[in-house]
């Protein structure tokens, strides 16, 4: 194509722009483009050039598609608008195109970018043809209109005398006469300002053949021209034809077109750009602001040659040098021109004609300083330089990575891991790393965790090492990166072990060190101690030595607790916290680092530490969090619940993973193994709860949530509540009782309800009054109202003696993420959703829910549900068949069990141990298809859906085409109702939840497992 396209790329992606530009040029265009990814620079772009076509991504940092079509709609411009994304779903898509977007691609498509713009070009002419034309129709209709009201001037027929014989409609409206009341008038009483010896004697008899305007004059506010024209009968004048035309517009349009003459000398002025115009090379007008920019006086510069500030030997088109030859709508540029001091002023010219279809009259150019903007560039590229000389000079590894790839690095890290930088770009982070450290610090990458850790890396050459690594998120270039450096500590651990192994050589050291050492038993006996410890404790040595335990030292004893257990579980703590006694009985935050020292057998012999006296710093640190939470008080709710919900999962998460591990000890007594496994058992128990907490809530929050309305028991259910609550009560030793009201009306009442949702509710708030009461009584029940309000209701009730609820919370607490307490200190636990889904479930069964309480005194949850005995519309599923006692014997069954984690599949094959079917593992989608071809007579298949390189869900359409008999089982941890349909969907015949639940499995598989005899 010959005509060059002119293209505005509204993309962040540099690279993505690239993309777009060559796929026009595949298609042969000749594009001139600008890439530009912000409101400003797109608005810019807008007002400085005028574009063939606009294409755009969908969403960009902090802007999106949307917002462009809108401002270009607001611009009153036409120019076609095309959407190129790779998310943007068909709602989305819809809507831009309601918007006024005349296309949308998807990235992965984007050889359909050339057809559209053809497409797009072709309509945008068609539209524009179609415009001209409704104009031309419009002018030619305006035309006509203008001719018609020519016929609006007042036609009058005089005498000699000045009477009027015969005149027009429109002298009737101007003087609002009626026309009886005209003819006779001399129109010297219409005219005042024109006397009848003037008009009609003198006039009048010397216009024999020729037409005249005589002056303006006034009346009823307008304004006329009056002509006269003779009327000759046999060569003498009988009289004539007296034409005023009315003129008000003409003057009041002439003196607007003064007044914005005015205005338009006045913004040329005060523009805050330069503006002029040059005709035949020369200078015909510049403002102000230009003269200012360049350091010349108006006389200076108007009419001369631009040639005056055009830079020497400069390359680039300096935006003022025209021809009329030259084919040009709108031309911006960047250049440099002279001052007239001599310096070089970088600017960007925008220059267009002044009358496209007349080029002679020369062109109109503005001109915009960039030199700040120039200079800000420069300012950056050397920072940049001092950025990489800075990272060069350290001895530490810096590497800056973006979702794991290493994106840039430095040379103490080519040095430190022996690859070149070239082998160190686009590698990913773990790929440096021993295997024996590899998930843990690829979970510290995930979750961003930003403190100092130990770690062993890994060389080019297979050796290892250890490090120290030091991992935070930065903005570099524009992106979100990670910025990790990594210090070599092979020498500081051998230098740490020669210490270790030679302290008394270093006994005078310690002696003048601020920090206080020393060394204790295991049994917290101190043994040694250097002179900055006695001062900081206050006592004399030999009563740190004698009487003085290292229990005696802490203010909480528990905190002595936590510190011997992370230092038995670790061998060693470091910089631990914790508020310690002096003797005068004064307390003081330290900080500790200690660890335990073995003896020749291994065995622990002694704990050596170093306690450093932090309270002023921990004024200061304090100080430093209170101004920042209250920068950040607008974010506070959800930090706390984030924080909180962090707490509630790693607090189970530890104990099992704690126990799950000591499991693995080799003394371990039976008794032991049990009670771990109860731990674990029961942790799992409690994240699975909290999960569930979760999922309800994102359910709600969906508006998936469904009720299974069935007929149930009411004091069975909540009597089920309260035997759990008691048993947690007895687990924790509380002086609290449990008391069961229910009404003496009532036996068996039954209640058309979710049983499931039901019980839920009230073990959401026994659980929420069990905690916050440390002794006295709960009491659940409920009664029947029969108002006329409230007819065939329950109102169920909750009442414990616990600490209360401050009545300025009583309005927030069944919001999302709120608690009365959701401070880092509070005493009690949970996520903060309990209360919210709570409210949720009451109203999704009809009812309502409300609190009373009194600080001290105690609370009382009321909940009132609709009295239904009766199921409307039951949707009760057949019963399914099971094998007799849950025993099942598969022993000529062949299972295709598809899973891509090992120890999923071996929980699997531990529960199908005692079936005694046969298995066959896949562990990825391609190998699932692959065992299927070989042997396609499985008697049934356990599908998980997220696989590595081909989902579950594509795995299951494959079999699908080949046998449509064959049941296939869906595994996932993804529990929406949503992924549930896109796996029936998919073809498979059931789904499973995990955590998979032993009865679950076994109920599902009995189902679908055909029994071969």
């Amino acid at each position: 194509m010959d005509k060059l396209l002119y293209v505005l790329i509204v993309e962040d992606s540099p690279d993505d722009a690239e993309l777009l530009i060559l796929e026009l040029k595949k298609n042969g265009f000749q594009v001139s483009w600008e890439r530009v990814d912000s409101k400003v620079d797109f608005e810019s772009c807008l007002k400085i050039a005028k574009w063939d076509i606009i294409i755009s991504d969908y969403v960009m940092n902090g802007f999106t598609g949307l917002d462009a079509l809108r401002i270009l709609k607001k611009a009153n411009q036409e120019t076609p608008f095309i959407i190129v994304s790779g998310s943007i779903g068909e709602e989305l898509a819809v809507e831009a195109m309601r918007e006024g977007a005349q296309d949308y691609i998807m990235k992965d498509k984007i050889m359909r970018l050339g057809p559209a713009v053809k497409r797009e070009l072709r309509d945008a002419k068609t539209r524009k043809d179609h415009q001209q034309a409704i104009d031309s129709l419009r002018i030619s209709e305006q035309e006509w209109r203008f001719t018609f009201n020519a016929i609006s001037d007042s036609v009058s027929i005089i005498d000699l005398e000045g009477k009027i014989l015969n005149t027009n409609k429109s002298t009737l409206k101007y003087f609002e006469l009626a026309f009886e009341n005209i003819i006779g008038m001399k129109f010297e009483k219409l005219l005042p300002k024109l006397s009848v010896n003037d008009a009609a004697s003198k006039i009048l008899s010397s216009l024999v053949s020729q037409k005249r305007t005589l002056r303006t004059i006034s009346h009823s506010c307008h304004w006329f021209t009056v002509s006269f024209d003779p009327i000759i009968e046999n060569e003498k004048v009988k009289g004539g034809v007296m034409v005023l035309k009315d003129i008000t517009k003409e003057r009041t349009a002439a003196r607007k077109l003064e007044n914005s003459q005015q205005k338009l000398e006045s913004i040329l002025v005060s523009a805050p750009v330069g503006i002029g115009i040059v005709k035949d090379q020369e200078f015909v007008f510049v403002n102000d602001r230009l003269c200012m920019m360049l350091g010349y006086k108006q006389d200076e510069i108007q009419g001369k040659s631009v040639s005056l500030i055009l830079v020497p030997d400069l390359e680039k088109n300096q935006g003022i040098e025209f021809d009329q030859g030259q084919n040009f709508d709108f031309y911006s540029t960047e250049t440099q021109y002279l001052c007239e001091n001599g310096n070089h002023l970088q600017v960007v010219v925008s220059s267009t004609w002044l009358d496209p279809s007349n080029k002679s009259k020369g062109i109109t150019f503005t001109i915009q300083d960039i030199s700040t903007i120039k200079l800000a560039e420069q300012d950056l590229r050397e920072s940049e330089e001092r950025f990489r000389a800075l990272s060069n000079a350290t001895n530490e590894a810096v590497f800056i990575s973006k979702k794991g790839i290493c994106i840039e690095t430095n040379k103490a890290a080519t040095d430190m891991f022996g690859y070149s930088y070239t082998e160190l770009i686009g590698i990913f982070g773990t790929d440096v790393i021993a295997p024996e450290s590899k998930e843990f610090v690829k979970q510290n990458m995930l979750s961003g965790y930003s403190e100092p850790y130990e770690a062993i890396g890994l060389r080019k050459d297979g050796s290892k090492f250890y490090g120290e690594f030091l991992g935070k998120m930065f903005k570099f270039r524009g992106q979100n990166v990670r910025i990790t450096t990594v210090r070599d500590l092979t020498k500081r651990k051998k230098a740490e072990l020669a210490l270790t192994k030679s302290l008394h050589e270093y006994q005078a050291l310690s002696d003048n060190l601020p920090l206080g050492i020393y060394r204790s038993s295991m049994d917290g006996k101190i043994i040694a101690c250097n002179p900055a410890f006695v001062s900081i404790f206050g006592f004399e040595k030999e009563e740190l030595l004698k009487s003085v335990s290292s229990n005696d030292l802490y203010k909480n004893i528990s905190d002595r607790h936590k510190f011997l257990e992370l230092i038995e579980k670790g061998n060693k703590v470091k910089s631990y916290q914790t508020e310690l006694l002096r003797k005068d009985g004064s307390s003081f935050w330290a900080s500790i680092n200690a660890q335990i020292m073995f003896d020749e057998t291994n065995n622990p012999e002694f704990i050596d530490g170093i306690i450093e006296d932090i309270t002023e710093r921990r004024k200061i640190q304090t100080e430093i969090e209170k101004s920042r939470e209250k920068a950040e008080e607008s974010d506070r709710l959800k930090s706390a619940f984030l924080a909180n919900m962090s707490h509630e999962i790693r607090t189970p998460m530890n104990a099992i993973l704690g126990f799950s591990e000591l499991l693995g000890e080799p003394d371990i007594t039976p008794n032991e193994q049990q009670e771990y496994i109860d731990l674990i058992r029961s942790n799992g128990t409690i994240l699975l709860r909290i999960i569930g907490d979760i999922m309800d809530f994102a359910r709600i929050e969906a508006r998936e949530l469904k009720m299974q309305f069935e007929l149930c028991n009411i004091d069975v259910c909540l009597k089920s509540v309260i035997a759990n609550t008691q048993s947690t009560i007895q687990k924790k030793e509380k002086d609290l009782n449990i008391i069961f009201k229910p009404p003496d009306q009532f036996k068996a009442p039954q209640l058309a309800t979710d049983p499931e949702r039901f019980k839920q509710i009230f073990t959401n708030l026994m659980d929420n009054a069990e905690k916050f009461t440390r002794s006295g009584e709960i009491v659940c029940g409920y009664s029947l109202e029969k108002d006329s309000k409230h007819n065939n209701h329950l109102k169920f009730y909750v009442h414990d003696t616990g600490i209360g609820i401050p009545n300025d919370k009583l309005e927030v607490i069944f919001d999302r993420f709120r608690q009365v307490d959701d401070s880092h200190t509070r005493l009690f636990g949970g996520t903060g959703l309990g209360l919210s889904i709570t409210k949720k479930l009451v109203e999704a069964l009809d009812g309502e829910i409300w609190v009373e309480s009194e600080i001290g005194v105690g609370t009382v949850f009321f909940v009132r549900l609709p009295f239904k005995q009766k199921i409307e519309t039951p949707t009760q599923d057949a019963e399914k068949p099971t094998e007799q006692d849950g025993v099942y014997d598969w022993s000529k069954n062949l299972i295709l069990v598809v899973e891509d984690v090992p120890s999923n599949y071996l929980y699997l094959e531990k529960l199908l141990k005692f079936t005694k079917a046969r298995l066959v593992w896949a562990q990825d989608g391609k190998m699932a298809i692959e065992k299927f071809d070989e042997n396609p007579n499985f008697d049934l298949v356990i599908m998980d859906i997220n696989l590595p390189e081909i989902n579950g869900m594509d795995v299951t359409r494959y079999i699908r085409s080949k046998n449509s008999e064959i049941p296939v089982i869906a595994q996932t941890a993804y529990a929406r109702e949503t992924d549930k349909q896109d796996c029936l969907d998919a073809g498979c015949n059931d789904f499973i939840t995990k955590p998979i639940k032993k009865k679950v499995f076994f109920d599902v598989l009995a189902n679908y497992m055909p029994i071969k005899k």
